[in-house]
């Protein structure tokens, strides 16, 4: 704290107080306990702060661009998401080898798993998140509900312990109404959230919501909301630090959405009074501090009729955290790792009220909205994940956009992990000159070899229910033309179809830790090494019978998508009807239903459960 000198209109001097941040001693270490553009995101943090990263991956990323950014990298010694990245013994192992003083879990995978925590606290390992007992008490989305109702917060009618059947699911949607929300208890990102219509569908929902659940946070457990239809979809930044400073720094709007996941955000809500932003940024305090929060966090919530309601509270650092820090100038990830280390928060929230306050305060400036760049061919609504060789990946650049990336050119998006490529953003002093310099932006970004939804993005930014702001979260499903959508002319390259170089790029552990070398290689050796060693997705059985090698017939069912099969529904020589379900694909942590073009009988099948297959791999045949 210093004291300033400052002259008063009336030439009289008064003595000001100018508050300053209180610097410390910050870690010498971090381990990044993530992969992709999270990764890479705090790897450049750390660079900021003059501080170590060590990245880690699994043998299906050993050539992934958040290895590159990061100044040591360390092996988990196996290719699965269950051995690897949800972890929590192969992630400490990592950074006790790494000599790494705190872990940053970034966000999916174990950032809300509160094991992690314990493991590393059992090991004199810092975690830059919520304590675990925060983490336990929120991550629960049951639990999450009780904190709110204390604070005083609305939440949407759903119950308070989890669904254990179908019948649970019927009795429900008999008392409050269809349709029914079955929610997935622990994590976010709408993975494990399946919507329920009819009490015929309650049985296959339940299984489908607990399976994806388990896949993508290690836990089925799952309960059940009334599933507003139309709602906007809202959220609050949260940071708080050891000394008790609980400070909303932001809102956002997430509203445009498909399979309950983002595909845009923007910051601040737009269009709402400063009566109905303070009530529900001072929601956002109440419910961090009732639990007792650390670190930064999101609190989510629905909005309808001027009103809103709580939904759940990410206990870690959010997707769309860029638009937030454009619109704040505050670092958030920094801001994360400097109260991690003990340091006090720097600043207060802006209030229109009259009231004294001990910090400058801060203000949303402007607006900001990202775009969320996936790997996918959104033609028809359909979203196929579209895994492969990027050939070109040309981002955008000029005055005020961002683009945080995760993949490069001549990276390889694999299939088992999430279909996020990039998030582009761009700020304005008007939302509309936001919304223009996206799009703008947008126009210049080219991406070869893979589908992408960059196209989607920019109908989506035309869409007039979007530019009115009368958009919810039904926009993306219910009122876009997708035939508006450009030809994709996209040079589609499948992985492990790339042609071999005679020099070829290696990745060496030793200790395992990974180091980068050049070897000139004879033609037989570097074939063998790109079917094998450079692989991105070694595979446990692959399926590589094509239908362009085959003649292709009317009851041939392909697979649109590189993926494994996680469901067969059906047997050799039964009967089928037309647009029954045949499998059930899971691609870059998604769930694809296959269908029957026909109805007939299955005479061939050609895969089984668990089998990874390629885009164009022959399913099943059935005669019509």
């Amino acid at each position: 704290m210093t004291k300033v000198i400052k002259t008063l209109p009336n030439g009289q001097l008064a003595l000001q107080t100018a508050f300053c941040r209180e610097r410390i001693a910050l870690f010498s270490k971090v381990l990044i306990a993530n992969r992709g553009e999270i990764a890479i995101r705090i790897a450049r943090a750390c660079r900021e702060l003059n501080i170590r990263s060590a990245a880690v991956y699994s043998e299906a990323d050993l050539d992934s661009a958040h290895l590159r950014f990061a100044d040591e990298a360390y092996s988990l010694g196996a290719k699965a998401t269950k051995d690897t990245y949800l972890n929590p013994e192969k992630i400490v192992e990592a950074a006790l080898k790494a000599g790494a003083e705190v872990i940053h879990p970034g966000y999916g995978f174990l950032s809300e798993n509160p094991s992690l925590g314990l493991l590393a606290k059992e090991n004199n390992i810092a975690l830059i998140a919520p304590n675990p007992e925060t983490i336990e008490l929120m991550g629960s989305k049951l639990s999450a509900r009780s904190v709110a109702m204390k604070a005083g917060i609305p939440v949407v009618p759903g119950t308070d312990t989890p669904v254990s059947s179908q019948h649970d699911i019927v009795d429900f949607g008999k008392e409050y109404g269809w349709p029914v929300a079955i929610k997935a208890s622990y994590g976010g990102g709408g993975r494990g959230l399946v919507v329920v219509y009819t009490p015929e569908e309650a049985a296959s929902a339940l299984e489908r919501a607990k399976r994806e659940a388990a896949a993508s946070f290690g836990l089925d457990e799952a309960y059940l909301e009334r599933y507003l239809e139309k709602p906007r979809h809202i959220e609050v930044q949260i940071l708080a630090d050891t000394h008790g400073n609980t400070v909303a720094v932001g809102d956002r709007d997430c509203s445009l959405q498909r399979r309950h996941q983002k595909l845009m955000e923007e910051a601040p809500i737009p269009f709402i009074s400063e009566e109905i932003r303070e009530s529900i940024l001072s929601d956002g305090e109440k419910l961090a501090k009732q639990a007792n929060y650390l670190g930064a966090g999101t609190v989510e919530m629905l909005y309808e009729d001027e009103k809103h309601y709580f939904l759940e509270m990410n206990t870690r650092i959010q997707v769309e955290h860029p638009i937030t820090e454009m619109v704040t100038g505050i670092d958030l990830v920094q801001a994360q790792i400097r109260i991690a280390a003990g340091e006090k928060l720097w600043f207060d929230r802006y209030r229109h009220r009259a009231e004294p306050r001990i910090h400058p305060a801060i203000r949303q400036y402007g607006h900001a909205i990202e775009a969320r760049i996936n790997a996918e061919d959104p033609s028809g609504g359909k979203f196929t994940p579209s895994p492969g060789l990027i050939k070109k990946a040309d981002y955008p650049t000029g005055p005020f956009v961002r683009v945080d990336a995760g993949y490069y050119q001549n990276d390889v998006m694999p299939g088992q992990f999430d279909s996020l490529l990039a998030k582009v953003c761009a700020w304005g002093s008007t939302r509309e000159e936001a919304r223009m310099r996206l799009l703008r932006a947008l126009g210049e970004m080219h991406i070869k070899g893979i589908h992408t939804t960059k196209e989607l993005s920019k109908l989506l930014l035309g869409n007039q229910d979007f530019i009115d702001n009368t958009h919810t979260t039904k926009t993306v499903e219910n009122s876009l033309d997708y035939t508006l959508l450009d030809t994709d002319t996209t040079d589609l390259e499948p992985i492990g179809e790339s042609e071999t170089d005679s020099i070829k790029d290696l990745s060496v552990e030793m200790d395992g830790r990974k180091y980068d070398v050049k070897i000139r290689l004879d033609n037989d050796l570097a074939n063998l090494i790109a079917g094998g060693v450079t692989s991105p997705a070694t595979k446990k059985k692959s399926v590589h019978k094509k239908t362009d090698s085959l003649q292709i017939t009317q009851g041939d069912v392909t697979s649109p998508m590189q993926g494994t099969v996680i469901s067969l529904n059906v047997s050799e020589g039964e009967t089928v009807a037309n647009g029954q379900l045949i499998c059930i694909i899971e691609a870059m942590k998604m769930e694809n239903p296959i269908h029957s073009p026909v109805a007939g009988k299955v005479t061939n099948i050609f895969v089984g459960m668990g089998d990874s297959i390629i885009q164009g791999s022959l399913i099943a045949q059935i005669e019509p």
